[in-house]
């Protein structure tokens, strides 16, 4: 007769790993013997080493005991006709050969590397790309992975956005100690990267030993496809990938939001959490990925760069709009720039990144290229140089002026379209904020994407920073910063004349 544990033995690969089933240790080494209750739920059993990534795996009562007559039926009762035993006794948990492994090496932050934030999150999926399937265990024991006649595509009761993409990345990142949590405003910019994730394709597959109570003698598991982005701190791509994966074993098939004996996180949100971080290790191990992980030290600027100014300093605000530009680097984007000489332009290192020439438009609507000279990765500055074209004024470096807390200040530049070419913003000098090496200007003024690299001028239109950022969140509003004008000498090296 069949007791209510069966005693069974679990093979891993290697001799430190420590053995949990349903979270409780077990032991360790490369076979460990423990006793599994007969109850028709499914065992989860997590594999775990020092300095690996774990492994769940799901175990399930599939074979029927020998002895199921008796499961059930008590001893001396010969005489009635034999029947079918469908009590959790009288089924055993099938006997393996599989050696289970944990996954792989520990991806976790190294000393000398960059911090990693979340830029987008998001599920592009269309229909047919997400499946929930049945796999009768028989058949995926086989390897035959054919859904049958109970599987299903009903995705009803799934709500991605509770699950919340972003959240998760970012628990994950901050567990893995890539999330700077005491620097989430101002980055630095040598030591900082960011990634999207994009979810494309997911199949679940809900495999159980029957139809009947299939939501207790079964488990869940997905193969996910998800687009990965690398990208640097003014998020410029660096590497993209699509990395496929089979993710661990959950018990259970509910596809809702709802917990379960093991978690206070449904199957599928134990899949869903699952998939995105093996998702996003295998990213992480990528060569081409690695490669961008160590903090750069940025070669210091050390030969100065002249230049000589022969334009009419601005004096009032309408001249001061006169010497802004629009930069066009590519059809996809665009940014703010001003004259400090009759053919030097300051901008930001993010508008021009990655190119050598740029468009320029005048205030005027006079197109013409310019030639990128110097420029500084770490402190977001550039300077582009004008041929054969001399600017009526300019804001040059020599007469800019520090801000004084509460003052007037106005953003010159061309936020959100080219439509808007030389808008004038007003706002307040609300404080400075310092991050690395820098003490960043804090406004109030409008700042919307294409601002960057304009100026910041005071009443009189003398330059006082350019434009740098805007914080950007849930309810956050009215939060702007500028890199002060008197830094920008130092920080490119600078000779004026």
């Amino acid at each position: 007769m069949n007791g209510k544990e069966q005693k069974v033995v679990i093979n891993t690969d290697h001799e430190s790993n420590q053995v949990f089933v349903d979270d409780s240790l077990v032991g360790s080494g490369k076979s460990v013997e423990t006793k599994f209750a007969r109850d028709f739920k499914a065992k989860e059993v997590r594999i775990e080493r020092d300095g690996q990534e774990s492994r769940t795996y799901a175990r399930i009562q599939t074979k029927k005991s020998p002895l199921y007559f008796f499961s059930v039926v008590p001893f001396g009762i010969t005489f009635y006709a034999p029947f079918m035993d469908s009590h959790p006794k009288a089924f055993n948990y099938g006997v393996t050969d599989e050696v289970y492994s944990t996954a792989g090496d520990e991806v976790v932050k190294k000393e000398g590397q960059k911090n990693i934030y979340v830029n987008k999150a998001e599920i592009n999926m269309n229909a047919g790309d997400f499946v929930v399937q049945g796999i009768n265990y028989k058949k995926y024991s086989r390897g035959d992975m054919t859904p049958n006649r109970y599987g299903s595509s009903n995705t009803q009761g799934i709500n991605f956005n509770s699950i919340g993409v972003q959240g998760i990345l970012n628990e994950i990142l901050h567990q893995r100690e890539y999330l700077d949590t005491t620097k989430t405003i101002l980055k630095q910019k040598t030591n900082t990267l960011y990634i999207d994730a994009e979810i494309t394709k997911w199949t679940n597959n809900n495999v159980y030993r029957s139809f009947i109570n299939a939501g207790a003698t079964s488990f869940m598991y997905g193969e996910v496809e998800i687009k990965w982005i690398l990208r640097d701190v003014y998020k410029q791509v660096l590497h993209e990938e699509l990395i496929v994966i089979t993710t661990d074993q959950y018990r259970g098939i509910t596809v809702g939001l709802v917990g379960t004996e093991n978690s206070t996180d449904s199957p599928f949100e134990q899949v869903f959490k699952n998939a995105m971080e093996k998702s996003m290790v295998e990213f992480l191990r990528l060569d081409e990925v690695k490669n961008f992980l160590p903090i750069e030290e940025e070669k210091e600027l050390t030969e100065p760069y002249v230049i000589v100014n022969k334009a009419k300093i601005a004096s009032k605000l309408p001249e001061s709009i006169k010497a802004s530009v629009t930069i066009i680097p590519n059809e996809d984007s665009h940014g703010s720039g001003f004259f400090i000489s009759e053919n030097h332009i300051i901008t930001n290192f993010h508008v021009i990144a990655g190119n050598d020439t740029v468009k320029i438009v005048d205030n005027a609507g006079t197109e013409m290229q310019g030639i990128v000279v110097r420029s500084s990765e770490q402190y977001d500055l550039a300077i582009v140089k004008l041929e054969n074209y001399e600017s009526e004024f300019a804001l040059p470096l020599q007469s800019a002026r520090k801000e004084e807390l509460g003052e007037d200040i106005f953003a010159i530049g061309t936020p959100s379209s080219l439509e808007f070419t030389q808008t004038l913003s007003k706002g307040i000098v609300s404080g400075r904020r310092k991050s690395s090496q820098v003490d960043y200007i804090q406004t109030d003024v409008s700042i919307n994407p294409g601002n960057s690299g304009g100026p910041l001028v005071d009443t009189k239109g003398s330059l006082i920073g350019v434009v740098n950022a805007k914080l950007v969140g849930s309810d956050i509003e009215g939060i702007g910063f500028g890199i002060p004008a008197d830094k920008i000498v130092e920080f490119l090296k600078l000779e004026l004349k």
